[in-house]
């Protein structure tokens, strides 16, 4: 009789879902935080409207670039 504990390496599962768990929240926090400001941008003149649009490109560009960089990591290994 084979035991699951003797299979699965429970301590790195638990590890690699907390990882998975931190990041995906984070890119949820940040892209919603993005379309916030995207949306806040409407109304806006000036100074404000720029602030805005910056941050919501780069809102963009952190959920591109862990989106790319976590595809990299699952092709290479």
């Amino acid at each position: 009789m084979v035991i699951a504990s003797t299979l699965i390496n429970w301590g790195a599962l638990g590890e690699a879902f907390l990882y998975a768990a931190i990041f995906a929240i984070g890119v949820v926090v940040v892209m919603s935080s993005g379309i916030h400001l995207y949306s806040c941008s409407e109304g806006r003149v000036g100074a404000q409207k720029v602030v805005n649009l910056a941050g919501a490109i780069v809102a963009l560009l952190i959920v591109l670039a862990v989106v790319g960089l976590s595809i990299y990591e699952l092709t290479v290994k």
